[in-house]
């Protein structure tokens, strides 16, 4: 087991400090039984057991197979293909596919502090219309909608382009920005997309995710979570806070 840690180009370090301190402390004196517990230190399981933490008079304990986040290999952002295969990843792979020459492909799954969130390739990508409304239709939930999900977004990110209220959100833990500098490639990508009919969108996560049919290849417009020139982890964006370094224990390599 082990307590999570944060680099030091981390604007926050002083308050992450305050955390590894008392992680240290509560897994070193782990209780008997919990009123939360949460497996798996994912993007899913880190914001569950925020929001079950914030409240001070309940105790929770967050479960990660992995070990810790605090490497150069996840938080600098351009290293994000070494994780890949790596003991980050938990190697999975798909079936043999014989549209593929029998090949298998890999379907890498993060196996560290943070899951997918810290091995993955930085993009910020929203699911469509159809599906969310789909998921509100089999679950008999009208919370499931599109237009409740939307909301949802909007209040996760810091988003830093044009500003676009109706799909954009400002001021929330996660940092998102266009792509600064996208290679001439997926310029012309795009443009070839065009050019035979495609429908192609100014931003990979507002009206694209609304259209009715086609597709459309916004590589330009592809947008990553990286702040600095560093990877904002998931539990640093979701688990860092006053509250929690007092009422979450994290203990990794649980698995």
């Amino acid at each position: 087991m082990g307590a999570p840690s944060y680099n030091d180009s981390d604007p926050d370090f002083e308050l992450a400090e305050r955390v590894r301190a008392n992680q240290q402390r509560l897994t070193a004196a782990l209780q008997p039984q919990y009123d939360f517990i949460v497996c798996g230190a994912g993007s899913s399981g880190s914001v569950i057991a925020r929001r079950l933490a914030e409240n001070p008079d309940a105790s929770v304990l967050l479960l990660e197979a992995g070990g810790s986040d605090d490497v150069p290999n996840v938080w600098t952002a351009d290293a994000w293909p070494t994780n890949l295969g790596s003991e980050r990843d938990w190697g999975f792979q798909s079936e043999p596919n014989a549209a593929l020459n029998g090949r298998a492909l890999a379907l890498s799954m993060g196996k560290v502090l943070g899951g997918g969130s810290s091995i993955n390739a930085l993009f910020w990508a929203r699911g469509h219309r159809s599906d969310w409304d789909y998921f509100a239709s089999e679950s008999g939930d009208p919370a499931w909608k599109y237009d409740n999900i939307l909301n949802i977004y909007r209040r996760i990110e810091d988003w830093h382009g044009e500003p676009d209220p109706d799909y954009r959100g400002t001021g929330g833990p996660l940092y998102v920005q266009p792509a600064p500098d996208p290679h001439p490639l997926a310029s012309a990508t795009l443009e070839a997309a065009r050019s035979v009919g495609i429908p192609t969108f100014e931003n990979a996560n507002g009206r694209m995710m609304e259209a009715a049919a086609g597709a459309s290849i916004a590589v330009a417009s592809i947008v990553a979570m990286v702040a600095r020139g560093c990877r904002p982890k998931s539990p640093a964006a979701m688990l860092v806070t006053e509250v929690l370094s007092r009422s979450l224990t994290v203990v990794l390599l649980a698995g």
